[in-house]
């Protein structure tokens, strides 16, 4: 027990009394709400595209064999990728869906920045997607042409489904694919076209790789 003032109380009660004049007389700042970042129409750009883009497997499938179908089956698909009609067609798709891939990527962080650059890189995807459908057709005429389905019909690397795909698998799943390419084409060019007034276009570039197409927001 302590006396304080003439007033007898336990040590305990004394402390907190003593606690609570230090925070009267030195209150503690509460810390400012962040303000909640409001997602705008460019924003979800993004989303929008990699959604249409998940619905065309066959676009990942396809760089998936030509990077691993040695690894998964060895030098019987080496062999098959090297001829002649496949491998100047497959060489070309992969290059084109690199390049496909890098655009995506740059509409992510555009979208972040909320640059209205954005819609240009959209366009862009629209004529990619556009030389990408061209090369899968070449493609699958070229695989085709080259009677490996005959040849090899009854290996894995032909006829695998599940998640070892072969190449008779992707060729069929490719009619489906052109049409859901054809689509997002479509509504890219939309969204290019119709995502904001050329007129309001300035100089300015978003990092220097366009022109006449970015705005300050």
């Amino acid at each position: 027990m302590v006396t304080v003032n003439g007033v007898t109380m336990s040590l305990k009660d004394y402390r907190k009394i003593i606690r609570e004049r230090k925070e009267a007389a030195h209150p503690k700042k509460k810390a400012p709400k962040r303000k909640k970042k409001e997602l705008t129409e460019i924003n979800l750009l993004s989303s929008d595209i990699n959604t249409m883009m998940k619905k065309v497997k066959l676009i990942r499938s396809l760089s998936a064999y030509y990077d691993n179908a040695y690894r998964q089956w060895g030098t019987i698909a080496r062999d098959i990728i090297n001829r002649k009609e496949i491998n100047s067609p497959f060489v070309m798709y992969r290059v084109k869906a690199r390049e496909l891939n890098n655009t995506i990527d740059s509409i992510s962080e555009i979208a972040k920045k909320n640059e209205k650059a954005i819609y240009q890189y959209i366009e862009k995807l629209s004529y990619q997607l556009d030389d990408l459908r061209i090369c899968i057709d070449n493609l699958c005429s070229g695989i085709s042409k080259s009677g490996v389905m005959q040849l090899h019909g009854d290996h894995e690397c032909i006829n695998g489904s599940g998640r070892r795909l072969g190449l008779q698998t992707l060729v069929s799943r490719s009619w489906s694919a052109m049409c859901e390419i054809n689509s997002i084409i479509r509504k890219c060019q939309n969204i290019s076209d119709n995502g904001v007034d050329p007129f309001d276009y300035t100089q300015e570039t978003y990092n220097g790789l366009i022109n006449c197409w970015s705005k300050k927001n």
